[in-house]
Parts: C-alpha cells; sequence; structure tokens
C-alpha cells in the first residue's frame, strides 16, 4: 500500500482508511477491479476514487496527500 504520511501514520492500519480517497487506474485495468474486491471485501468504501492513466500521476497524487493507492511489488519500486 502506498499512502500519504500524514493517514495511519505509516502504520497501514486499515480502519483508518475507511474515508480515504483512492487514486487508481481507468476501468478495465485488472488491478483496479482486485483492489476495488479486496477493499470492500473488509468493508472499506471504494466511492472517492481519482482516475488518472499514468503510474507517474498516481505516485504524485499519493505524494501530494491527495489519495492513496495499492499497488503490487513491482509497481511500488519502479518510482521509488
Amino acid at each position: 500500500m502506498i499512502t500519504s504520511k500524514d493517514i495511519g501514520s505509516g502504520r497501514n492500519v486499515f480502519s483508518d482508511f475507511k474515508n480515504t480517497a483512492w487514486v487508481i487506474f481507468p476501468e478495465g485495468c485488472p488491478l483496479r477491479k482486485a483492489n476495488k474486491s479486496w477493499l470492500q471485501d473488509d468493508g472499506i468504501s471504494f466511492d472517492n476514487t481519482i482516475e488518472v492513466s499514468s503510474l507517474d500521476t498516481m505516485l504524485s497524487c499519493v505524494r501530494a496527500g491527495i489519495g492513496n493507492t495499492l499497488l503490487n511489488r513491482i509497481g511500488s519500486r519502479s518510482k521509488g
């Protein structure tokens, strides 16, 4: 999980993400579908979303504190 430093104090406690904004890729992305299902199964809202088309934009939004995202290990390492 990649988060703004303001949320969860780096602990990544899911209760801290109940009403967060999620920075996601467009419909059709398999990661988006998996994340939505996983979060909703844990009772976390996926209603507040910001759709972006590039990894750079996604990570910039998270760094700016606009929202959070879930990436696989390869995606999270590609831009530090």
